[in-house]
Formats: structure tokens, sequence, C-alpha cells
């Protein structure tokens, strides 16, 4: 069964100090979701994980190139899955994806299970360990992410700049909370998402399309309240951190390709819609 955990409220990311009390006696994983390209509290959650002596995983397919006290996702955790979306920083020309472990016995394991259980092809048809699916990168999209690798530093590094830049036209506007920035000693962001709070959330993004700027609420309902959740019985108020984020969470336009004068335009805007 599936136990839901709230957030921070700075961070956006999974709250450690809920997750202990959370735990059960069948609890067998805890799995994070690192949030707009800021790492989750690993420190706190690895040794939780290791105290209950759970399995770590980590959904860090908005945090390629992110770090956590200097050390990169897959680091603390048994396993990290990635994404390569054409939406994602490291991104291919479809839908693909990774997992990233340093468990030789978990990565086997793993790469039985996407052909069709079988170790390689030369045990396809023949030799079937375990159940398993057809689940490959194709070869296309692998060569398109292998020359993606070569600027992969270069890339993040135009979507931080991007990031604070927004961060920084955007200081001083009322009635709009920013992303915390943390100490890069603790938490290196690799700007994917750059997300705000507003109570006029809904205002702002219909003020923001109708002047072509295409502002999204990506997060409008809290996971454990989707209908696929319902057998979880869970009810308004058991998750309120989520609660706001889901009300009042707003993401601004970002990428690497973006010009300065694009972000000012946009944070000028929202100055004239706050005024």
């Amino acid at each position: 069964m599936l136990i839901f955990v709230d957030i921070e409220e700075k961070s956006f990311n999974i709250d450690p100090l809920k997750i202990e009390q959370a735990i059960t006696p069948k609890t067998k994983a805890i799995i994070i979701a690192h949030l707009a390209g800021r790492m989750a509290d690993m420190e706190k959650i690895s040794a939780l994980a290791r105290k209950h002596n759970l399995f770590l995983i980590e959904d860090a397919a908005q945090a390629v190139g992110a770090k956590y006290k200097n050390h990169n996702i897959g680091y603390y955790a048994d396993l990290a899955c990635l994404s390569f979306n054409p939406q994602k920083i490291l991104s291919a020309y479809g839908d693909g994806g990774a997992i990233v472990t340093r468990q030789t016995a978990l990565a086997e394991k793993i790469s039985m299970m996407r052909m069709y259980g079988a170790n390689g092809y030369k045990e396809v048809s023949t030799r079937h360990s375990i159940v398993g699916i057809s689940s490959r990168l194709s070869s296309f999209q692998a060569a398109v992410l292998n020359i993606k690798f070569d600027n992969l530093a270069e890339v993040i590094e135009k979507w931080r700049k991007n990031y604070f830049m927004y961060s920084e036209f955007l200081k001083g506007v009322e009635d709009i909370v920013l992303p915390e920035v943390p100490s890069e000693n603790d938490y290196y962001i690799n700007g994917y998402r750059f997300i705000i709070l507003t109570k006029k959330r809904d205002e702002l993004l219909k003020y923001l399309r109708d002047n072509r700027v295409d502002a999204r609420s990506h997060y409008s309902v809290p996971f454990p309240y989707f209908g696929a959740f319902e057998y979880l019985n869970y009810k308004k108020s058991d998750f309120p951190v989520a609660e706001k984020f889901a009300e009042e969470s707003l993401a601004l336009p970002l990428s690497h390709r973006m010009q300065e004068s694009e972000i000012r335009n946009i944070a000028e805007l929202m100055r004239k819609f706050y005024e």
C-alpha cells in the first residue's frame, strides 16, 4: 500500500521530518521526487532508510546535474530514475529513461526486467529467470543522448543563469513567494523549473497567457487526491502544505534557450499585474 508524505514549504520536496511517522512494519521503500531541479534533503532521508532497513529510490526526472552537498543523484539512494522526455534538461527526441545504481546485482536484475526477464539477447526465448517487459531505449534516442552528453554541463549552466535571473528580476514584487535560494554548499540547483507561489495564481496565469506567456500550473491537484488513490481514504487537510502548493504554485517559462530580454519582459508583465 502507498503512504503519502507532505512536502516542505521552502523546497517543495518531501518533508524528511514527516517520513518516519509514515513508516509501518510493512514499509519496503522510501520513494522521493526531486522537484524543479532541487534535490531533497538526502542526508536525513538516507539516514532514515538505513535506520529502518528500507530501500531508497530517487525520482530524479527533474534533477539531472543537481547536487546535494556536492553529491550527484544516485549517491545516497539504491537507485535513481531518470527521464529523457523532450522537455527535460537532458532530452531525447522522444520519450525514454534510465536507471542509475551503484549496485551490480541490482543493475543486472533491472537489465533483465527490461528484456522480457532474460539476461541479454542470447537468452531471449530460451531462458527467462524472472517476468519482465520490453522496455529498451531505441538506438536512435541513445545516439541523440550520447551527443548531448558532451554539452550537458554548459546547458545546465544556461538553465541556472536564467533561473536565477528570474529571482533577480522579480525581487521585491509583493504577493508572490519566490523559490528559496539555499547555500550552494548544500544544494546545487540545476534550474530546471522556476516555480512561484501566489494567492492570485489563476488570475495571474490567465493574465500571462493573454499576453502570450506560456506559464503553467503543473500540480493543481495533490497526488493523494487523484481518483486512482481514492482507496487510501485521504481527506482534505491531510496534506496542508501540498494543498497550498496546488492552489498557489505557478511555473514560469524557462529553458536554456531563453534570452535575458524574454525573462525581463515576463518579470515586467508580472510587476504590472500586481501594481
